[in-house]
């Protein structure tokens, strides 16, 4: 259900109230074993009994109209998801593989290897433990509250008086909040507690020009007990609610754009071409993930900058 109320011609106080589905990734419901981990620590299985997921939402919030393509909204919202789909880790024998066809002599070396180092030499005698892990729905309750902040606003109604048309700003602040409830906690990979966006722009006269900046903090970049970590001990306890997380690190990126119409230098052309310019990741930032602490470095990526250059027209 939606609600909009007009205040006045250039105010709006809207309301939102639903409930929406997801369905469980078909990757994640395939009944397969993968035993890949060369530490021989961790066992992913699939989960064909994954059922969707709900989210019950609210969303209330404001818009008020400067003038022109001005615009500034406000949202406040709320999402209670039920039966968010985690990987639940639970420490088994290593007797518990041998449902799935996997024995000692049918690892590779280095499993074997790393095995023998926790005091295993066949199935018989391996004392080690496994860490199994396997998507679920989460029993409890996951609630994402946010804020969101949108403001555009052409900058024509200051520079006008002084020739420079064109000239404008957007940007966007979304902050968020989650908590979970319940025996297997969830999280929401990739949801950073606070991200924004701006862009500064020109556009008059067949002349493009936009810089912008996208900044997110750091979020969770996985389910829990990443690496085979549980805090305190893995082999305290048969479930392990409370591991290691894989972080995203707090992540900026400016881009540049630009494109030029040839008919203001040229006249009328067939297809009105412009050429365009573009330059991707202005500041070079660097993309790095880490396992629960800031200096156990999991991933670092210098993807560099791109530099685009490209014509293109219509007819």
């Amino acid at each position: 259900m939606n609600l909009v109320y007009e205040v006045s011609d250039d105010f709006q106080v809207r309301g939102a109230i639903s409930r929406t589905m997801t369905r469980a990734n078909p990757n994640d419901m395939i009944s397969g074993v993968n035993f890949s981990d060369l530490t021989a620590q961790t066992l992913a299985l699939g989960n064909p009994a994954l059922k969707p997921f709900y989210s019950n939402n609210i969303d209330v919030g404001f818009e008020l109209y400067t003038g022109g393509a001005g615009y500034f909204g406000f949202t406040a919202f709320r999402k209670g998801l039920a039966g968010f789909t985690v990987n639940q880790g639970i420490t088994q024998p290593f007797s518990y593989l041998s449902q799935f066809g996997i024995t000692y002599n049918s690892l590779n070396s280095n499993q074997q290897t790393a095995l023998a180092g926790r005091g295993c030499t066949s199935d018989a005698n391996c004392p080690a433990s496994i860490l199994v892990t396997q998507p679920i729905n989460a029993p409890g309750l996951l609630t994402v509250n946010g804020l969101e902040f949108d403001y555009v606003q052409p900058f024509d109604f200051l520079l006008d008086d002084y020739g420079l048309h064109g000239f404008g700003f957007n940007g966007n602040l979304t902050v968020l909040d989650q908590k979970s409830s319940g025996s297997a906690p969830a999280v929401a990979v990739g949801v950073a507690p606070m991200s924004y966006n701006t862009t500064l722009y020109y556009d008059n006269s067949g002349i493009s020009l936009r810089l912008s900046y996208v900044w997110n903090d750091k979020s969770y970049a996985s389910q829990t007990n990443t690496q085979s970590l549980c805090f305190p001990n893995i082999s305290a306890q048969p479930t392990c609610p409370g591991g290691a997380y894989l972080f995203s690190q707090a992540y900026g990126q400016a881009d540049f754009s630009s494109s030029l119409r040839l008919s203001r230098l040229f006249g009328e052309l067939p297809t009105d071409p412009e050429v365009t310019f573009d330059v991707q990741n202005l500041f070079r930032g660097k993309l790095r993930t880490f396992d629960q602490f800031t200096d156990a470095t999991h991933s670092y990526y210098n993807q560099g900058q791109v530099i685009l250059f490209g014509v293109r027209g219509t007819w």
